[in-house]
């Protein structure tokens, strides 16, 4: 469409612009810019004809301020790529979001942290305040790291003679009775590779590991009556030796991370 029509042998101004319909779709109007008197006696029929719909629906719409001398041009705002001072918003927005993200992982280290030396501190005055007593420093172990791992039950085992007995536990159900007592763990359970790499073991789901298949008593308790699912179990070596294992367990199948 040209930029103006004769209405009545006057040059009459078409402007072009955008609106919204009541469902929110974006649409390319034309308006004829009539002096006011001339609109007041004109007649519909004496509108100029022209050569396509004045109303035609833009699929992706508007940004609600297009403007445009001519019917391309209007299409031709309507239709191109985002600026780049939208481009450059977006990018502000992402900025600010990835400090947003660091400044939250920072923060959680702090508190974790935090977490952590206070756990040291109640350790520590758990053996000032019990010499010569290992068990409610054992105690107070597991219950600081049932509460910074997110765990409901751990116990710790003492090897003797090759074989573990529990010496402390916290958390555990109350028909939980299986205590070990020189127990020694068939080979290739989780406690039998402790022993043998002197490293940590981390059971992603004691239901599905070949000693609960297998029926071994101790596993069998410890997943059906001590509700354990995902463990960590972390030897204590002294001198090269295994003499111990603190083992802590999550009630659902949620592996431990490092």
């Amino acid at each position: 469409l040209p930029s103006s029509v004769s209405v009545r042998g006057r040059d009459v101004e078409i402007h072009y612009d955008v609106e919204q319909s009541a469902d929110g779709a974006s649409f390319g109007v034309a308006r004829l810019r009539l002096p006011e008197k001339l609109a007041r006696t004109l007649a519909d029929e004496e509108l100029p004809a022209l050569d396509r719909p004045l109303r035609f629906v833009v699929t992706r719409g508007a940004r609600g301020a297009a403007r445009a001398s001519t019917l391309a041009e209007l299409q031709e705002e309507l239709d191109r790529p985002f600026t780049d001072k939208e481009i450059e918003l977006l990018e502000s927005f992402a900025a600010q979001a990835v400090i947003a993200i660091e400044n939250a992982r920072l923060l959680t280290e702090l508190r974790e942290s935090l977490d952590r030396q206070t756990a040291m501190s109640e350790v520590l005055g758990v053996i000032s305040a019990s010499p010569g007593q290992v068990q409610p420093v054992f105690e107070k172990m597991l219950e600081c790291a049932l509460r910074l791992c997110r765990a409901h039950m751990g116990t710790i085992n003492q090897v003797t003679d090759g074989g573990f007995t529990e010496a402390a536990r916290i958390g555990a159900p109350s028909e939980f009775a299986f205590r070990l007592d020189n127990y020694r763990p068939p080979p290739d359970t989780p406690l039998a590779r402790l022993l043998a790499r002197k490293s940590t073991i981390r059971i992603d789901d004691y239901s599905a590991t070949e000693g609960y298949a297998a029926g071994t008593p101790a596993i069998v308790a410890l997943v059906d009556l001590g509700r354990a699912r995902s463990a960590m179990q972390v030897p204590m070596v002294k001198d090269g030796e295994v003499v111990g294992a603190m083992t802590i367990y999550r009630p659902e199948v949620n592996p431990f991370d490092d």
